[in-house]
């Protein structure tokens, strides 16, 4: 087990930005083993956008509530909750899926990733969605997505990203979060815009280097049992887990 751990790769995010809606990322393999099937998980989340009274209120304002704050000009705030489960896409009831876009070595034409190799990725993200009453999927570009997302009444939706890679020995190595952020179609004309302003969902998980930037101590049993990087429910961040 030592050995290959040894032996595993590391993935390091050296830049990570988006021209409109397609992801460029360099990556740096930093460990000792072959990074292979090195892929980009994506997932999304239909939210909702709602308005609060103050910045620890967990009710949301009704209409008449808003309408009298914005008469009265208090100071509203605002916070992005998840939404509805499934969408309507083509008559049939579908639900969102987490997708491994995967990523390739165009100057060596691979798939693998050598010990301290860097390599420059752009992908058009595909964004996955399962039919409830069966197998059927599909995996639509943004642009196609915003269209249907519109059509369901949606207006805003979470996105989150993982790095996802393999050892040689096609064991999976542990997911990187390395976004989690917000795509409000009112607001933001694109993902570059969204991820930008990168404004926080309030139900995705952030990761432990989102933890540690924040300042919020993990209890010691978390820290001992835990691999980094782990994912902890946003919730955690006001001790509620």
């Amino acid at each position: 087990m030592i050995l290959r751990s040894q032996n595993d790769p590391i993935p390091y995010i050296k830049s990570l930005s988006f021209d409109k809606n397609k992801l460029n990322i360099t990556v740096e393999n930093t460990g000792n083993g072959p990074a292979s099937s090195l892929a980009i998980g994506t997932m999304f989340v239909p939210a909702e956008r709602t308005f609060h009274g103050d910045s620890e209120s967990e009710k949301p304002l009704s209409g008449t509530e808003i309408k009298d704050a914005l008469e009265k000009q208090k100071q509203l705030y605002v916070r992005y909750e998840m939404g509805r489960e499934n969408l309507i896409e083509n008559g049939r009831e579908v639900t969102p899926i987490k997708l491994a876009c995967l990523l390739i070595n165009k100057p060596r034409n691979t798939m693998v990733l050598l010990p301290h190799e860097t390599c420059s990725y752009t992908i058009d993200l595909s964004y996955g969605l399962r039919d409830v009453k069966g197998s059927a999927r599909s995996w639509p570009h943004y642009d196609t997505l915003v269209n249907l997302l519109k059509e369901n009444g949606v207006t805003c939706f979470a996105l989150g990203l993982d790095l996802l890679c393999k050892n040689m020995a096609e064991d999976p190595i542990q997911d990187q979060s390395i976004a989690a952020f917000v795509v409000d179609l009112n607001i933001h004309s694109s993902i570059e815009e969204a991820h930008r302003e990168n404004i926080a969902p309030h139900f995705m998980t952030i990761g432990i280097m989102e933890l540690a930037e924040r300042g919020i101590p993990l209890e010691r049993d978390e820290y001992l049992l835990g691999k980094s990087p782990v994912n902890f429910p946003k919730s955690f961040e006001k001790g509620e887990l």
